[in-house]
């Protein structure tokens, strides 16, 4: 438990320095943002640029814990030297001085947010590929030909990058859910920064957004995505981001960055960019972003900075992606390169995963195919995802009608909003891709109705008065918040009632490291699902000989099992590429598997 709360302020402190270094060096951070504003955008930008940096490094060697502190070191290093005054210290100093609620605060919602996270993941995505990626890196490195093993270790993901120093040592098998326990804590910020400064009455536009944005994102997400949130998954960070470029909207197009139009534009960049790293389905974020950016300035100089910092934060995924599987934008087969190690079995598609998530997981009923066969069926079974969607449809139409007397970055966020559904519902229906977008628009909606609803309601009390009971309204927040974490923590999800069913059947074993402990988290459990009853048992595994490699089997799942592990379903042949590297100089295509 307390590893989480140290590894997210380890992560908070080294992604604030990288963070102020690339806006140092971009000119994208303005130091005239609020103090709060300016951390949370530093953060969550140095967090995405140090999972880039990362995934680039592994094309060279393993992500070790000492490997990724030289790394983060050397990022840092701009605004450790000529950068210094951009890191704001002596601010930072002052306001917790003034009000040290937040240290209190801070320390409570780190806590209660590793308590949660103090648990493995037991979703199929972790076992079959989120795990495997990072085992992989964190002994090998970036492998060329690693989708010959399984098609899903093709996808490449900076988010995995960022979780693969952590597996070493006594943290070895325990730390894969660490990036999505930083940022869980993130967005539980969101909600304490935003509603102090409303509980103080200095609220701007873009603090309503960001408290009901994030506060629709956390209860959702808790409610429909636990077992996602605590695990390896990008989907995640994906979520949680989409809302930060639209706050970031509004961060952009406020007096204060004015005067610098261009370069204020270049933050909703670069994150749009770091989140086309941890997923590609972050595609539409670019694309608005990139849009955001040109219609801020046509000047040569402007655009090839931007153009610049498009490539050298897209490079590390696209070069991943063809190392791993051959192709740039898998699991998309445009740009074919017809390496030795490309994957060709046509079975695993881009339109497999979009039929897959039209028909909800199940079995496409016989009959004739035709545009939209899968929407009835769709909207029948995805009853959340098409709540959400009918709203954000009234949200479009009310901000069509007054779209004269919205803001620009109102304007800008909803468009984003509109293109992320969109994209989403063509490519995969589901709600852990579509989840951000129409949350948005909703948040838009709220946070133009509410201020106006809290403006008539009138207190007895003068503003000043609200505004030197700020640490009153911290401690408030703070304890809720960290209520609600501790709460989650102490609930069973179905499937752990389902393995504890299982412990006392004995078809699952039970080992103190597999017990929640204060400091080390769990090791995660090598499970199946199973048709019988309990449906869960552990994972039966044998080694065999394939192309004269010795291969870890497993019944379907590979979890943390040793490398190389290739599930029996995958039949796709391979061998080594380079017999005398070894794994680490990966695989080409060979015979098929027995």
């Amino acid at each position: 438990m307390l590893f989480f709360a140290f590894a997210f302020g380890l992560l908070a402190l080294t992604s604030y320095l990288v963070g102020v270094s690339v806006g140092y060096v971009s000119r994208a951070l303005s130091p005239a943002y609020r103090l709060g504003d300016y951390w949370l955008a530093a953060i969550w930008i140095g967090l995405l640029t140090l999972g880039n940096a990362l995934l680039a490094l592994s094309l060279l060697m393993p992500l070790t814990p000492l490997s990724g502190a030289l790394l983060a070191l050397v990022l840092c290093l701009p605004a450790l030297t000529t950068g210094r005054v951009h890191l704001r210290w002596l601010e930072i100093w002052q306001r917790l001085r003034r009000q040290p609620a937040w240290i209190v605060a801070l320390a409570a919602i780190a806590v209660s947010n590793g308590a949660f996270f103090n648990r493995p993941s037991f979703i199929i995505d972790a076992g079959v590929y989120h795990i495997g990626s990072i085992e992989w890196l964190s002994h090998y490195g970036t492998v060329p030909g690693l989708a010959l093993l399984n098609w899903t270790l093709g996808y490449g993901s900076t988010w995995f990058a960022l979780a693969a120093p952590f597996n070493a040592g006594p943290l070895a098998g325990r730390a894969y859910n660490v990036a999505n326990s930083v940022a869980y804590a993130l967005l539980t910020l969101h909600l304490l920064l935003a509603g102090s400064r409303i509980w103080r009455r200095t609220e701007q536009p873009a603090d309503w957004f960001l408290l009901i944005a994030s506060g629709l994102t956390w209860l959702l997400a808790a409610r429909f995505l636990g077992a996602i949130i605590v695990s390896p998954s990008p989907d995640i960070p994906v979520i949680f981001g989409v809302i930060i470029v639209a706050w970031m909207f509004f961060l952009t197009t406020t007096p204060a960055s004015t005067q610098d139009a261009g370069n204020a534009r270049l933050l909703v960049w670069l994150m749009a960019l770091g989140l086309a790293g941890v997923k590609l389905n972050a595609l539409p974020v670019v694309i608005i972003g990139g849009c955001f950016v040109f219609a801020a300035s046509r000047q040569p100089g402007y655009l090839l900075r931007a153009g610049l910092l498009g490539s050298l934060l897209l490079a590390p995924g696209v070069v991943a992606r063809v190392a791993m599987s051959g192709y740039p934008f898998f699991p998309s087969r445009a740009f074919g390169l017809g390496l030795p190690w490309q994957y060709e079995n046509p079975v695993f598609t881009t339109n497999a995963i979009r039929v897959f998530a039209q028909w909800s997981g199940q079995p496409v009923p016989p009959g004739p195919d035709y545009p939209l066969r899968w929407l009835p069926h769709w909207l029948a079974h995805e009853r959340l995802a098409t709540g959400l969607l009918l709203i954000q449809l009234g949200v479009l139409v009310w901000g069509w009608r007054h779209w004269r007397q919205w803001t620009p970055a109102f304007r800008w966020a909803l468009v984003l909003s509109t293109a992320g559904t969109l994209y989403v519902m063509a490519a995969a229906p589901s709600l852990r891709f579509l989840l951000g977008y129409p949350v948005i628009a909703i948040s838009l909606g709220l946070a133009d109705f509410v201020p106006r609803l809290a403006a008539r309601w009138q207190l007895g009390t003068t503003r000043m008065q609200w505004k030197h009971t700020g640490h009153v309204g911290i401690f408030i927040l703070a304890g809720f918040l960290t209520a609600a974490l501790t709460g989650l923590s102490l609930i069973s999800s179905k499937t752990e009632c389902l393995i504890q069913r299982a412990i006392a059947a004995g078809k699952v074993s039970n080992t103190p490291d597999h017990a929640p402990g204060w400091i080390w988290p769990p090791r995660v459990r090598r499970i199946e699902y199973l048709e019988s009853e309990p449906p869960v048992a552990d994972t039966t595994v044998k080694r065999q000989l394939i192309n004269g490699i010795e291969v870890t089997v497993p019944h379907a799942i590979c979890w943390d099992l040793p490398l190389p592990c290739s599930p029996p379903y995958h039949k796709t042949g391979f061998r080594l590429r380079d017999p005398q590297r070894g794994l680490s100089g990966g695989f080409v295509t060979g015979p098929d598997k027995p």
